[in-house]
Formats: structure tokens, sequence, C-alpha cells
């Protein structure tokens, strides 16, 4: 017997005893879960003392701060600022 003509006759067997299954009138219903199970998050706990969680803002965010705030970083903060070019510097380009 080749190959091919073992792996269908498999699965032939198979398929016949999934249909006897799902016909036969002795096999139970099962129900899933009834309803949602409430759930209260207490707490979470970092793998390290000083890893941020994950943050998504989506649309505009207006951020005003009415007094300084501190920052305190572990490791150097990356500030990128976008460069423009002037034929006067300090003042708006007249173009």
């Amino acid at each position: 017997m080749t190959a091919k003509r073992y792996l269908n006759a498999i699965l032939t067997l198979i398929a016949l005893e999934l249909g006897w299954i799902a016909l036969s009138q002795s096999a139970v219903p099962v129900a899933a879960q009834p309803a949602a199970t409430p759930v209260v998050i207490t707490g979470i706990n970092l793998r390290s003392d000083d890893a941020p969680l994950p943050v998504a803002l989506r649309g505009p965010v207006e951020i005003r701060a009415t007094t300084p705030v501190p920052i305190v970083a572990t490791r150097p903060i990356e500030v990128f600022i976008p460069v423009t070019t002037s034929s006067r510097p300090g003042l708006p380009d007249p173009r």
C-alpha cells in the first residue's frame, strides 16, 4: 500500500467516525460558559521596578502644567526637535 493510499484510508476512516458521532442520538449537547465572569484587577506586578507600562493615546491631547513637573530618569532622555533653516536666525523666514 502506498503512502497516498494509506493516508486516504486513514482520513476516510476519521471522516466516517466523525460523521457517526455527529449523527448519533447518544451525543449529549454541551453548553459554553453561561455568562462572562467578572474580573477585578487589584494590582500589577512588573518584572522590573523601573519598567514602564505601555500606554497609547488616541487623538489630540493637551497637557497643561500649572507647576514645574519634575522628571526623574535612570537613563538619558532623547528629545527630538525639528530643525528649520532661515536666512534670519531667530526670526521667521520672510519667504
